[in-house]
């Protein structure tokens, strides 16, 4: 997730004055049915809050919402220069002072990402402190953009400045490392990543662009009509749902018409110029973002298959909310999983001041209590807050029925144990491995050992046996 959200940064995106047309009047003839049907359910309030932010040394100017955890619970952001932290039970605690931001976050909210005052990409946990992840070789800034969900992979895009930016992908395994440009072209962004952190999307050369370890950088294939051009803002968990926008035909800019891609198959969220999408429920049914009126003036929208695209500070009013202290809500820039939390920030009705905002609507049941909804939760009888799903099933790692034999909660249909020469076969080599460490487990070579029950003995060769041949994950 390109703008860079989160620092005011536009490198990739350039945005032109919209002006008003057919499209747009028929919106507006659209939003007033909308407004009619959205009256707040029986008992149930919208509530938007001003979140409170903590002293800065050099006084409290503004403060910005970036991102919210899958679950709800935690807003990061920046305020007067500042990485923040925010929760309903904490209020806001400073992850990093001086010139420094909070640009994402895990579902469960425990790793945050974004930048420092020396403009490196960092990497923030309760256990580990602030991690310096640093820029790409002879790169000196780093900015991150999205984040796995369980906060083990990070990307975003590197720049020094003259050679262009390239995007980034980081591990604790591999370091930073550059996703690439495609052939001709002279930059690249990283800005969403599936929930495993396998599969990273982008652009390049104004072109949407997946890039996995195994394939690289590819140019990705939408049936949009003629030749638009076009960049990719937030990833469903598997990679299968995409939300981006346009940039152009290649011949006129400025269209930055917001679409919704489902396996390829492309649906404009409206047709209406200067939309920039930034986020979207787990199941894509909300999305939110920022449009531009005439003179470069934003504005917040909240998108959905039922209510279609409006302002934001509409919709909230027509859910009860109380909007009388804003001016207008100018960014919503994150969504919780179940589409009910949307953080952001607006311009405060009192003194024109930028104030990050939380709206939170009435909660869905939540069986497992993981913060993730029922109607989104990929297994909904396990608590499973990373919502892993290894193999793209649709059901999560910790229901999944697919075996596991060494009870690590990851199946064995993502993992390839017997593999124990590593080279993604399962064959002969593999059978002389196991047979030498036969018996106790040998300290030298655990892996052996694929059932973890202290011996190599029938029970591993009989997994052996059964997985003889390529490994197929």
């Amino acid at each position: 997730m390109a703008q860079s959200k989160h620092t005011g940064r536009t490198a990739p995106l350039r945005f032109l004055v919209w002006t008003v047309s057919r499209s747009a009047v028929l919106e507006s003839i659209l939003l007033a049915c909308s407004l009619a049907a959205l009256a707040p359910e029986s008992n149930a309030q919208t509530v938007l809050t001003m979140l409170d932010m903590p002293n800065v040394p050099y006084g409290q100017i503004w403060s910005r919402a970036s991102a919210i955890s899958a679950d709800g619970r935690v807003v990061v952001g920046a305020t007067s220069y500042t990485a923040f932290r925010w929760t309903a039970s904490e209020g806001g605690s400073i992850l990093s002072y001086g010139w420094s931001s909070a640009n994402c976050v895990s579902a469960d909210g425990s790793v945050i990402a974004g930048s420092l005052g020396t403009g490196r990409a960092a990497r923030w946990t309760a256990g580990s402190g602030t991690l310096d992840i640093g820029a790409l070789p002879g790169n000196t800034t780093a900015q991150p953009y999205a984040i796995s969900l369980d906060g083990s992979t990070i990307v975003g895009f590197s720049t020094n400045g003259d050679s262009g930016d390239r995007g980034f992908v980081w591990t604790q395994a591999s370091g930073i490392r550059s996703i690439g440009v495609l052939a001709g072209g002279s930059g690249s962004f990283a800005t969403a990543v599936s929930a495993d952190g396998a599969i990273v999307f982008g652009n390049s050369n104004a072109t949407p662009v997946r890039w996995t370890h195994a394939e690289g950088l590819v140019p990705l294939s939408f049936d949009l009509p003629g030749s638009l051009l076009g960049a990719i803002n937030w990833s469903s968990s598997s990679g299968g749902v995409l939300i981006g926008h346009t940039f152009g035909d290649g011949a006129s800019w400025g269209m930055y018409v917001p679409f919704c891609s489902r396996d390829g198959a492309v649906q404009f969220l409206t047709q209406a110029r200067e939309y920039f999408p930034a986020a979207a429920s787990a199941d894509a049914a909300v999305v939110v973002g920022m449009y531009r009126l005439a003179g470069g003036v934003e504005r917040a929208f909240r998108w959905s298959a039922d209510a279609g695209m409006m302002p934001l500070k509409d919709y909230l009013a027509a859910r009860g909310a109380d909007v009388s202290q804003w001016l207008s809500l100018n960014r919503a820039s994150g969504v919780s999983a179940d589409g009910r939390t949307i953080v952001g920030w607006g311009t405060r009705l009192a003194d024109n001041a930028t104030q990050a905002f939380i709206a939170v609507e009435p909660s869905l049941p939540d069986a497992d209590g993981d913060g993730w909804p029922d109607s989104v939760d990929n297994c909904t009888a396990v608590l499973n807050p990373d919502q892993a799903d290894c193999d793209h099933d649709g059901i999560g790692n910790a229901c999944d029925v697919d075996g596991d034999f060494n009870a690590n909660g990851v199946p064995d249909s993502c993992e390839c144990l017997a593999d124990l020469f590593v080279d993604r076969q399962v064959n002969g080599a593999d059978l002389g491995v196991l047979l030498a460490f036969w018996g106790p487990v040998n300290p030298g070579f655990p892996q052996a050992d694929m059932n973890r029950d202290g011996k190599v003995d029938g029970a591993d060769l009989g997994h052996l046996l059964a997985s003889w041949g390529p490994c197929t994950n």
